[in-house]
């Protein structure tokens, strides 16, 4: 039977002690009424029963917790392993770091979610002595600051690696805390901007361009809601621009060479190197567009710079906080930059633009993944019969 509040709340005393389980975990109801938790197991062929506490005042989640914390202790205890006995700490900045850094590509920060978020917490605590209940209070804390559920579960994903080391080098069964991820609420993604939305941000970054190039910053309009220029760099503007006229992928755009620019063919080359899919593919670009890339090219390259230099047209290390900043700004409240990509494809799809042609300048490799821009022009049409 699954025990729940529920469930539990529900069992009816009889004239006989009767008792449920689930996992290991026993309750017991007497015929008075009172209701008492137990852990069965069996070890060295002697069978165990030691009692966890009484409903309600221990609740179902919390005996549940502590079933998990017995079979992880009596499972360390079994083991007699030299490894079990070192610190987190020092397992982690010996071996496993020397491991890491040779086999993973974003060792870096994988380390220092490591550092920041189990170091302090875990690091003078032997193996053998990390207990479930201590990630579950961590995982809590987390979650209770307001660290949404998708980055708590990442954090845990670079802690069961360690673990899973471990058991794998030294022939281990699974030692890990019994830890599981938060629920994960899965918002529909959102698929294009609307008018308004684009007008916001397109007019947002011709304020910063004209403040940028023009403006002096103690003279910014009031009625413009920019307090300041700093944390939007004057190259954002112009990525956005090629991510919603050609929509590229942010890795791309950041990698995208002087070179790869065809004035004369009017495209732009994307190189297999730095597309997801390791597929070359050529996008189609306007005047308008051919405008803004020169325009940035001379502003920072200065006049006559190379159109067939392999120089980055963008030199910039991350935008996520200049992108975040602008957005708010722009009043478009949690959008992604990924939207201006999905954009690009809805807009292709709403102009009735063939299904096969939007998969070719997305770069996809199935067509399935390009259908479900379909459901825009579903949308499209349910909103304008509601404008009726």
């Amino acid at each position: 039977m699954k025990l729940s509040e529920r469930s539990v709340k529900n069992l009816k005393p009889k004239d006989k002690r009767y008792a449920v389980m689930e996992n290991g975990l026993v309750l017991e109801v007497n015929p008075s009424g009172k209701k008492v938790f137990f852990y069965k197991f069996r070890q060295d062929g002697v069978q165990h029963k030691p009692k966890l506490g009484e409903y309600p005042s221990l609740s179902v989640a919390d005996a549940k917790k502590l079933v998990l914390n017995k079979k992880h202790d009596i499972q360390i205890k079994g083991i007699k392993q030299p490894i079990l006995e070192v610190t987190f700490k020092e397992f982690v900045e010996g071996e496993y770091k020397v491991w890491l850094f040779a086999n993973n590509k974003a060792a870096g920060d994988s380390y220092k979610t490591i550092e920041t978020h189990f170091m302090s917490l875990l690091g003078h605590l032997k193996i053998k002595s990390i207990e479930p209940r201590i990630i579950e209070a961590w995982k809590s804390k987390r979650l209770n600051s307001g660290t949404s559920p998708a980055t708590v579960s990442r954090n845990l994903t670079e802690l069961r690696s360690i673990f899973s080391r471990i058991e794998d080098w030294f022939k281990l069964p699974s030692i890990m805390p019994s830890v599981k991820n938060p629920r994960i609420t899965v918002e529909k993604e959102k698929l294009y901007l609307s008018d308004d939305e684009m007008q916001k941000l397109r007019a947002m970054c011709d304020k910063y361009v004209y403040l940028h190039h023009f403006g002096a910053r103690e003279d910014i309009p009031t009625n413009w809601g920019i307090q300041s220029i700093t944390k939007i760099p004057i190259i954002l503007p112009y990525i956005i621009h090629v991510a919603v006229n050609t929509g590229m992928r942010k890795g791309e755009i950041l990698q995208l060479r002087l070179s790869d620019i065809d004035h004369a063919s009017e495209s732009i080359t994307v190189r297999g190197s730095t597309e997801k899919t390791g597929r070359s593919r050529d996008i189609p670009i306007s005047n308008k567009l051919q405008a803004l890339l020169a325009e940035w090219a001379t502003l920072h390259y200065g006049d006559g710079y190379d159109l067939d230099s392999d120089d980055l047209v963008f030199p910039i290390g991350d935008i996520k906080t200049g992108w975040n900043t602008l957005r708010k700004r722009a009043g478009l409240g949690r959008v992604e930059f990924k939207t201006l990509r999905h954009h690009f494809a809805s807009t292709l799809v709403l102009n009735n633009t063939p299904l096969s042609t939007v998969m070719q300048l997305m770069g996809h490799t199935n067509l399935k993944t390009t259908q479900r821009y379909l459901s825009v022009r579903t949308e499209d049409k349910i909103e304008a019969v509601n404008l009726l």
